[in-house]
């Protein structure tokens, strides 16, 4: 199985220096520490729903719980928007490739959020896609 989430850029921090409906100006990646869950919100698509999952920020891929590698990385500017791919291996076996944009939205780093495009193929030829809202609300 593998699988792809590409994730279309939220926006949250404010470019003029002055962040907009709590939303910080710069962010301190210091503030993004702890555990988060995990929601996500399904859009369209035919892969299914994705259960809510408890992440260690600092490994924020968690999906079905596999083991991931992150195999390229950004950080915006003012080190609020976030993106990341992991090269992943699912715990059925299956491999998969999850791209990620999320937002600190919070002054606090206590919210996070963006939206994901995933696609899943299992082997030899099941192919799903789906598309989702993620949130991260700090524990």
């Amino acid at each position: 199985m593998v699988v792809a989430m590409l994730v279309a850029t939220m926006t949250g921090c404010g470019s003029d220096g002055g962040g907009s409906a709590g939303a910080p100006a710069h962010c301190d990646p210091s503030q993004r520490v702890g555990t988060y869950l995990l929601q996500y919100t399904t859009i369209s698509g035919d892969c299914g729903n994705y259960a809510d999952v408890l992440v260690m920020w600092g490994a924020p891929s968690d999906p079905a719980a596999g083991t991931c590698t992150t195999v390229a990385s950004s950080v915006s500017g003012d080190g609020c928007q976030l993106g990341w791919t992991d090269n992943c291996t699912l715990p059925n076996g299956a491999n998969g490739i999850f791209t990620w944009t999320v937002t600190q939205k919070t002054v606090d780093a206590s919210v996070l959020s963006g939206a994901t495009t995933s696609e899943i193929l299992s082997p030899p030829s099941d192919v799903c896609l789906g598309t989702y809202d993620v949130t991260y609300t700090r524990q």
